[in-house]
C-alpha cells in the first residue's frame, strides 16, 4: 500500500477472493475493544495508575520521556518496538513521568511546564541511549521557590499555531513563529526556559497541543466542549487565555475536526 497514512498508527491487511479481486485494508483497535478486551487490561492498568498513551510517529527514532522534576531521557526508538514483556523503561526514582513524544534527531522539542515556560533544545544535544531502562538525566529547571512542574513534551513546529488550555479554563492560541526570529531561542537541554503563556495565580496548565481546526475539552465535571480555534484571535507570547468553556476544572484537551 503506497498511501499509508502517517497520522495513523494501524496494520495492514490483505484479502483476496479468488484472484477476482483484492485489496488492503488498515485494521485499528476500537474504543470498543480497548475498554473491553482482555487483551489491554495491563494497559487500562497501567493509564489508571498515572500512564501516558502517546501515537508512534512515522520514521520515529526516539524517545523523549520526560519527568515531573523535569529530568528527561532519551531511548531509541527501534528497541522499544522490538520491546516485550514486562520490563522497567525508564528508572524514574521518585519524580513521575509527566510526558512523553516520539521523535527523529533533527527534530527540536519543546519541554513545557504547567505554570507556562517553555524550553526548547535540539534532540540531537541529548544523548541517546543505547538501550531502553536508562535512567534520567537534568533536564528542565523549574523556578525557584515554586510548586511548578513539567506538563508537556512535543515536537516544535512553528508554522503551526500552539494552542494552551489551563485547568481554570483558558483557553490561548498562540501566534505562528514562520519567521525564524521570532521562534523560541534553543538553549540546550538545561535550562529554565522562557515565558510561553502567563498562568495567574493558582492555574495550572492542562495540555499544550498543535490543532489545525478545533479542540475538545474534557473537564472534571463530567462536561465537554468543542471550540473552533481557526476563528479565535492568535497572540503572542506571554499573553493570557479566553474563557473556553463555562464549567468544570479542564483535565484533558485533544484536537478535533469541524465538519
Amino acid at each position: 500500500n503506497m498511501a499509508n497514512n502517517p497520522s495513523r498508527l494501524y496494520k495492514e491487511v490483505w484479502i483476496g477472493l479468488g484472484g477476482t479481486q483484492s485489496a488492503v485494508y488498515a485494521t485499528e483497535v476500537s474504543a470498543e475493544e480497548f475498554l473491553q478486551a482482555d487483551a489491554w487490561e495491563e494497559c487500562r492498568r497501567a493509564l489508571a495508575a498515572g500512564g501516558i498513551m502517546i501515537p508512534c510517529e512515522k520514521d520515529a527514532d526516539s524517545l523523549i520521556c520526560g519527568a515531573k522534576n523535569g529530568d528527561i531521557v532519551r531511548l531509541p526508538a527501534d528497541k522499544l518496538c522490538a520491546w516485550q514483556g514486562q520490563r522497567q523503561v525508564v528508572r524514574i526514582g521518585e519524580a513521575p513521568l509527566a510526558a512523553a513524544c516520539f521523535c527523529k534527531a533533527t527534530d527540536d522539542i519543546l519541554l513545557i511546564s504547567e505554570k507556562g515556560q517553555a524550553l526548547r533544545t535540539h534532540v540531537s544535544d541529548l544523548y541517546k541511549r543505547v538501550d531502553i531502562g536508562g535512567g534520567l538525566t537534568k533536564g528542565m529547571r523549574m523556578k525557584t521557590g515554586t510548586d511548578d512542574r513539567l506538563c508537556c513534551c512535543l515536537v516544535y513546529q512553528p508554522k503551526r499555531s500552539l494552542i494552551a488550555i489551563s485547568q481554570q479554563r483558558k483557553l490561548l492560541v498562540l501566534r505562528v513563529d514562520s519567521k525564524e526570529k521570532a521562534q523560541i531561542r534553543a538553549q540546550g537541554h538545561v535550562g529554565k526556559g522562557v515565558c510561553l503563556v502567563h498562568v495567574e495565580g493558582s492555574d495550572r496548565l492542562a495540555e499544550v497541543l498543535y490543532t489545525d481546526q478545533a479542540v475538545l475539552l474534557l473537564s472534571d465535571s463530567g462536561y465537554a466542549q468543542c471550540r473552533d480555534v481557526s476563528v479565535l484571535r492568535e497572540k503572542g507570547r506571554r499573553a493570557k487565555g479566553i474563557e473556553g468553556m463555562k464549567r468544570g476544572q479542564i483535565i484533558r484537551a485533544v484536537c478535533a475536526k469541524v465538519k
